[in-house]
């Protein structure tokens, strides 16, 4: 199982911190956590940010395959001023 920690707009939007889902693609994750949490548009993750043993990955790589046992994070960057 992928540990995938949840934070910024995913948290306090959808109320959802943490979960826990089968090894794939970034991609693969995303539409385990969609079928669980349907309410979560598919278009909120295109412009998030994953972490991945500390380096971010982007939309375009999301086709990265992440391994049994390991832990991502999903995050969204919210500006203000």
């Amino acid at each position: 199982m992928i540990k995938v920690t949840f934070y910024s707009l995913f948290r306090s939007n959808y109320n959802i911190e943490e979960e826990h889902v089968n090894p794939g693609s970034i991609n693969d994750i995303i539409k385990q956590i969609i079928g669980k949490y349907p309410q979560i548009k598919a278009s909120n993750f295109r412009y998030s940010v994953v972490f991945h043993k500390g380096k971010p990955i982007t939309f375009h790589r999301f086709d990265t395959r992440i391994e049994d046992g390991e832990e991502i994070f999903f995050t969204q960057f919210v500006g203000g001023g």
